[in-house]
């Protein structure tokens, strides 16, 4: 009998591949979406930053002009962190939509490895069943051989007295 060959192995190979690829992407898409919060993160912890330093110096006296400059900073920060939640957003959705396209190759992978898995335990059933008949065959042309064969060694021992 010839070896297992599954017929659907190239397709299984560029199912392997196009998985890769659509790991690869949601990698960075998450990158992505992991700098987008971190760029928050820092705007976030700069203004905390000035917010704090603002206050230390109203407690010392600080003229308005002053407070003037890091209220029109504040504002800048928090347009900044305004957008950047809504960057965050848009990589969120998208590191969403690749991992869905991701679960879907996973699964049409899946799915030619255990029919893959089903036709080799189809094949090698069918291998034990054509071995087992070939070796019935063998037996039973070796028992008919020796019960039709008069010059048989069997029961005869080698002086010729039974």
């Amino acid at each position: 009998m010839k070896r297992f060959n599954f017929r659907l192995q190239r397709v299984l190979d560029i199912k392997s591949t196009i998985e890769k690829v659509k790991n690869r992407d949601f990698l960075t898409a998450n990158n992505e979406f992991q700098k987008a919060v971190n760029k928050l993160q820092k705007f976030v912890d700069t203004r905390n930053k000035y917010q704090e330093n603002l206050h230390q110096l109203e407690k010392k006296g600080i003229e308005i002009t002053y407070i003037n400059f890091y209220f029109r900073y504040f504002r800048m920060l928090e347009n900044q962190i305004s957008f950047q939640h809504r960057m965050i957003d848009i990589a969120r959705e998208e590191m969403e939509k690749r991992r869905l396209i991701l679960i879907d190759a996973v699964k049409e992978r899946r799915i030619l490895e255990r029919l893959k898995e089903k036709k080799r335990e189809q094949y090698n059933y069918e291998f034990s069943i054509e071995e087992q008949l070939l070796s019935d065959e063998i037996s039973g042309r070796k028992f008919f051989h020796e019960k039709n064969n008069p010059f048989s060694l069997r029961g005869i021992d080698l002086q010729g007295t039974v």
